[in-house]
C-alpha cells in the first residue's frame, strides 16, 4: 500500500502550492498579495472580499487561484482535500464553521504556530513526517570510528548542528575515549578531516570541528520533550553478522524525563539502541533534535537473572545546549 508521503512525493511542487496558499497570511506576504489580486473581485459583496484579505480562504478559492496563476485546470483526486486536513492536524491552519454550509469550507492560519513552524523550516517536516525527514536529515547524521591503542575498532555517531561559529558535530564524549586514531565519515562514505575536539568533564558531551564542512541540512533543536512524544533516532549500531556499519532508523516514543546518579537530565525512550548508536540524535515529529542517545540504563546481570530489560536514555537538549554555550 502507497504511504502518504510517497502519495505527497509523487506530486511534491503540487503538495507545496497548497500548503503555500493557505499559510500564506502568515509566512509568505509577496505570494499573499497574489492572492488578492487574484481573487478579490469587485463586483462581489464587502463580505467576500474582507475575508480574501484577512487570509480566510476557501478550497474552492484555490482551484480558482489554481487556473488563474499555476494554469493547472486538475488535481490528482483528494489531494487538496488531504493536504488541508493534514495542515489543520497539526493546527497550522483553522477551520471556520461559523463560514462552512454545503458547498464551501473556509481556512485561516493559525498565525503564531504557522510563523513559528516556518522559521524554524518544520512545516514540511510536520505535513510529510518521518518518511521524508528521513531523506532530509540522513546526510547529517555521521559515522565515528575510533580505533584504540589494542588496534581494536568501535562505532559512534555524530549528527551536524550549527554551532555559534558553524557548523560542528555533536556526540557522546565515551564515543571518542581511548581513540589512538579517530575517523569519521558520512552516509555517502566521505571521509572528513578532524581540527578540533572538545569533550566535556562533566557530562558525555563532544562537540567535533572538521574541516571543510558540507553542505547538509543541520538539525535544529527543541529543549521541550514531551512525555509520549513520537520519535525517531538515526545512528550506526553494531548488526551482527554484516560487514560494515549501516545507518539504521529506530521509531519510539518518549517514556519519562528522569535524573540519574551524577544529576545529568536524561529522557528515556522506547526506541531500540545499541552500541554504534551513542550520538544518535533522537528526532520529534517536527524534525527537531530533542536529545543525543547516551547508554541504556541496566543493572549488570539482571538481564540473565531475571529477565530485567535494559532502559535507552538520552541526554536532553537543555545539557547539550549548555555545553555549547562554554567557552572552548
Amino acid at each position: 500500500m502507497i504511504s502518504k508521503y510517497q502519495l505527497y512525493k509523487s506530486s511534491f511542487d503540487l503538495t507545496l502550492k497548497i500548503i503555500n496558499f493557505f499559510l500564506a497570511k502568515s509566512v509568505d506576504d509577496r505570494l499573499f498579495e497574489l492572492i488578492k489580486n487574484t481573487l478579490i473581485d469587485e463586483s462581489k459583496d464587502e463580505t467576500f472580499n474582507n475575508k480574501i484579505k484577512v487570509g480566510q480562504l476557501s478550497l474552492s478559492q484555490f482551484y480558482s487561484f489554481s487556473i488563474d496563476v499555476y494554469k493547472i485546470n486538475s488535481w490528482p483526486i483528494g489531494l487538496v482535500e488531504l493536504v488541508v486536513e493534514d495542515l489543520k492536524n497539526n493546527f497550522l491552519i483553522l477551520e471556520l464553521n461559523i463560514f462552512r454550509n454545503k458547498n464551501e469550507r473556509y481556512f485561516q492560519p493559525n498565525s503564531s504556530i504557522a510563523k513559528f513552524a516556518s522559521d524554524q523550516n518544520i512545516i514540511d517536516n510536520l505535513i510529510f513526517g518521518f518518511e521524508y525527514i528521513i531523506e532530509k536529515y540522513s546526510d547529517s547524521v555521521v559515522k565515528i570510528e575510533n580505533t584504540d591503542f589494542t588496534n581494536k575498532i568501535s562505532i559512534g555517531t555524530g549528527f551536524f548542528n550549527h554551532y555559534f561559529d558553524g557548523l560542528k558535530i555533536i556526540t557522546n564524549a565515551h564515543v571518542l575515549e581511548s581513540a589512538k586514531k579517530l575517523r569519521i565519515f558520512s552516509e555517502r562514505n566521505e571521509e572528513f578531516k578532524i581540527l578540533k575536539v572538545r569533550k566535556s568533564t562533566k557530562k558525555d558531551i563532544a562537540i567535533i570541528e572538521i574541516e571543510n564542512p558540507p553542505s547538509v541540512i543541520p538539525f535544529s533543536f527543541n529543549p521541550q520533550p514531551k512525555i509520549l512524544d513520537e520519535i525517531i533516532t538515526i545512528g550506526y549500531p553494531s548488526i551482527p553478522m554484516v560487514r560494515e556499519a549501516y545507518q539504521i532508523f529506530h521509531k519510539g516514543e518518549v517514556n519519562s524525563l528522569v535524573q540519574d546518579y551524577s544529576g545529568n537530565r536524561l529522557f528515556l525512550i522506547s526506541a531500540k539502541t545499541s552500541s554504534g548508536n551513542s550520538g544518535s540524535p533522537v528526532i520529534d515529529s517536527t524534525g527537531r533534535v530533542i536529545g543525543m542517545v547516551t547508554k541504556e540504563l541496566f543493572d549488570k546481570g539482571e538481564l540473565e537473572a531475571t529477565g530485567k530489560l535494559p532502559y535507552y536514555a538520552a541526554i536532553s537538549v537543555i545539557e547539550i545546549l549548555n555545553e555549547m554555550k562554554q567557552k572552548a
